[in-house]
């Protein structure tokens, strides 16, 4: 095996020698890790690194609607046209340019790979303290199916190369995400230095749609963004005939395809440009294209009605988006977190009621089986 590809162990007195790990650099050198990883016993060349490239591609497309939603890398993207074509031109920007990966890459990777990757900030190295080591784990969201034992990769300073490394007994230093690697926290911020520092924007509560991008993007510029992967995945061809019902209550089972794409067109347009308010239908479609359950007391009085994705095959992270509907605000629909502090996750809020496993409301610890359109179509999951 070529030394750029060799796996170092690292110890105390090897901190020193921490420049050598990264003499051979390159772009690419995650993705010959990953061939590593995949297979340890074959030889890794740029064919095989190409392979792995194209195969995270392929996956981040075959799921865009969970990978558009990350910040992309290299090119501008409102969000409002097609995710694959999105990824792809990211990619190939990316690849241009001989950019490193990005988050994105490394949670795709432990999706394919059904491992735990753990990657290691370099600079920690500067202290020459073993015990200063900080790593952050991406995990498959699968957990059913991974791989228990982890990968650990060491990331240069500028995020350019990374080198699969080892360590003689457990890792000795911190992992940032610890006990919360199947949270969202902040990775559709797509940048390694805010999931190491884990840095928001100073929060004053202004805006409903400023708050939800504040929570998945560490920042409140990525509102329109945000509203327009969500009504765009409602007017996606598979799921008008579900999301339309949620548009106008008056259809009828008459209203043919034709008239259903019209209402909800209609109606994601003036969501879209705010002068419509989130309903039910815009609920279920953050749920889905975020891939969390979002549990809202709809009148203020603890009245908690949940919404799970509508992807069958997502399993939904541990941390929900908990709002409450401001029944004292002048306006209507005026929905708040229940948990103004952003530095504490929302798997842990003492406000967090019983979910029952399935779409539905929740009372107490009383279900009520709602959205019955929605179970003919088996599109919820089961946690």
């Amino acid at each position: 095996m070529a030394e750029s590809e060799k796996k170092y162990t690292i110890t105390a007195s090897s901190l020193k020698n921490c420049p050598e790990i990264f003499k051979e650099k390159g772009h690419d050198t995650f993705y010959y890790c990953l061939c590593e990883v995949e297979n340890s016993q074959l030889s890794v060349n740029p064919k095989a690194a190409k392979r792995m490239k194209n195969e995270i591609l392929e996956y981040e497309k075959k799921n865009s609607t969970h990978f558009h939603s990350f910040q992309p890398q290299c090119i501008e993207c409102d969000g409002n046209h097609s995710g694959a074509s999105c990824l792809e031109k990211d990619h190939k920007r990316a690849l241009r340019e001989k950019k490193p990966p990005s988050p994105r890459e490394c949670f795709a990777a432990a999706n394919l790979l059904q491992k735990h990757i753990c990657v290691i900030d370099c600079k920690e190295f500067v202290a020459n303290d073993i015990q200063n080591l900080q790593g952050y784990i991406f995990s498959p969201t699968n957990i059913k199916e991974m791989d228990s034992q982890p990968v650990f990769m060491l990331m240069s300073e500028n995020g350019k190369s990374f080198r699969n490394i080892m360590f003689n007994h457990q890792f000795p230093g911190s992992i940032k995400n610890k006990n919360h690697e199947h949270c969202f926290g902040l990775r559709f911020a797509n940048d390694f230095s805010v999931l190491f520092e884990d840095k928001v924007s100073n929060f004053e509560y202004i805006d409903f749609y400023g708050y939800l991008s504040l929570i998945f993007y560490g920042t409140e510029n990525q509102q329109n963004r945000l509203l327009n992967l969500i009504c765009n995945f409602e007017l996606e061809e598979d799921n008008v005939d579900i999301f339309y019902k949620y548009a106008d209550s008056s259809f009828t089972e008459e209203t043919n395809l034709k008239e259903q794409r019209k209402i909800l067109k209609t109606h994601a347009e003036k969501v879209r440009i705010r002068s419509k308010h989130f309903g039910d239908g815009e609920f279920y479609a953050l749920a889905s294209v975020y891939n969390v359950d979002v549990i809202v007391d709809t009148s203020g009085r603890g009245e908690w009605k949940t919404f799970m994705t509508m992807k069958g095959d997502m399993y939904c992270f541990k941390s929900p988006v908990i709002l409450k509907n401001n029944k004292q605000a002048e306006k209507d629909n005026d929905y708040r977190p229940s948990d103004t502090n952003l530095k504490k996750c929302s798997c842990k809020s003492e406000e967090k009621p019983e979910i029952q496993g399935h779409l539905g409301k929740i009372k107490g610890k009383v279900h009520e089986a709602v959205c019955m359109c929605l179970m003919q179509h088996n599109i919820f999951h089961k946690k």
